[in-house]
C-alpha cells in the first residue's frame, strides 16, 4: 500500500485540503488495521469532506489481497448530478436520516415520498426539525451522509416528481 506507516497525527495541509487529507490518513490507518478481514465497504465523513470504497468482498478462506489504493487529496471532479426538485437544508445543522442511530432511516435512494413525509432529521442547538417532502415522488438522490454538519441552502435530497 503505502512505503511508510501512517503517523499519529493527519498531516497538515492548507485549507482548502486539509479536510481530505485528514480522512486520507485516516483511511490508510483503517486499511492497514483490516489488511487481514474482508472489508467490502468503507465510507469516512470529516469537516464536509468525504471519502467512500467498495470493492468486492474476498472470501476468509482466501488470503488477504491488498485493498484499493488511496484516493489523492484532490478535490473530487465535479459531484454527480440529478435533475429533479431538491430538498434543501433550511438552517444551519446537523443531518439525521434515521429516527434514532442504528435505525431504519426515514427513506432511502429509490423510494416513493408523497409531499409533507419526513425525509429526515436537522439537529440546530438541541432541536430536531423534521425535514419534509415539499412535492411528491421518487427519492432520486441523497446528497448528505447521516450524521454529517449542513449549511443553510444545501440540497438533502434529490426528488423526481411525479408527472400527472
Amino acid at each position: 500500500m503505502t512505503d511508510t506507516p501512517p503517523t499519529d497525527a493527519p498531516p497538515q495541509d492548507s485549507a482548502a485540503t486539509g479536510a481530505l487529507a485528514t480522512l486520507r490518513h485516516h483511511l490508510i490507518g483503517i486499511l492497514d488495521a483490516t489488511r487481514d478481514r474482508p472489508v467490502a465497504h468503507l465510507r469516512l465523513a470529516f469537516s464536509g469532506a468525504e471519502v467512500e470504497l467498495a470493492w468486492p468482498a474476498t472470501p476468509s478462506t482466501d488470503p488477504p489481497t491488498d485493498p484499493p489504493t488511496v484516493p489523492s487529496t484532490d478535490p473530487p471532479a465535479t459531484p454527480p448530478t440529478v435533475s429533479g426538485h431538491a430538498v434543501a437544508a433550511p438552517l444551519v445543522g446537523t443531518f439525521y436520516a434515521a429516527p434514532a442511530p442504528g435505525e431504519k432511516p426515514f427513506v432511502q435512494v429509490g423510494d416513493y415520498v408523497v409531499a409533507g413525509q419526513q425525509l429526515g432529521i436537522l439537529e440546530a442547538m438541541k432541536l430536531m426539525n423534521r425535514i419534509d417532502a415539499d412535492v411528491a415522488g421518487h427519492v432520486a438522490m441523497a446528497c448528505v451522509i447521516d450524521g454529517t454538519p449542513v449549511e443553510y441552502g444545501q440540497e438533502l435530497f434529490v426528488i423526481i416528481p411525479e408527472t400527472s
